[in-house]
């Protein structure tokens, strides 16, 4: 009897220490070495690392296979959000060479208005000069017939006082 015992303490031991070895391999394996392997590919993502990332465990049913998946919903959630961004400082750039396009045409039509103005009011004043010098030229002629005219007029006043004064001696 007491060989049984012993036996069995003996095969008792052998089965505590199995299992003993065996529960924190199991643990490991299935549990700690999967949440490891997730907990690399979070801290790469954490620091920006989206392309290419596989996810592990995304097929793998239980707690572990829904972390594993909601891994994979952020990581797509991070190349949408990448690829928005692209999208949207593309946006910005074609609109920023948009308006300075805009702004060349608005500046080349100014320019092209302006020039056509100062054409306008140059060829204005070239006749505006041109009418005062033909206004001039004319207050000079008027001004010569007008002395000429007083000159005329004077000769004609003392011809008539001098009829008159002939005619008075004349009379009398």
């Amino acid at each position: 009897r007491a060989g049984m015992i012993a036996w069995g303490a003996v095969a008792t031991l052998a089965a505590g220490l199995g299992i003993a070895i065996a529960v924190p391999l199991f643990v490991r394996r299935s549990i700690a070495n999967p949440l490891t392997r997730l907990a690399g590919v979070m801290k790469r993502l954490a620091m920006g690392q989206t392309m290419g990332e596989a996810v592990p465990e995304v097929t793998r049913p239980g707690p572990i296979g829904a972390m594993a998946r909601s891994v994979v919903v952020f990581r797509d959630s991070m190349l949408e959000a990448e690829r928005l961004r692209a999208e949207k400082a593309q946006s910005q750039a074609e609109a920023a060479r948009l308006r300075r396009d805009d702004v060349h045409r608005i500046a080349g039509e100014f320019q092209t208005a302006v020039g056509s103005m100062l054409d306008t009011v140059s060829a204005a004043s070239i006749e505006l000069e041109a009418a005062a010098s033909s206004l001039s030229q004319i207050a000079e002629t008027t001004q010569t017939l007008a002395g000429s005219a007083a000159s005329n007029f004077d000769q004609a006043s003392a011809n008539v006082r001098t009829v008159a004064a002939a005619t008075d001696n004349l009379g009398l």
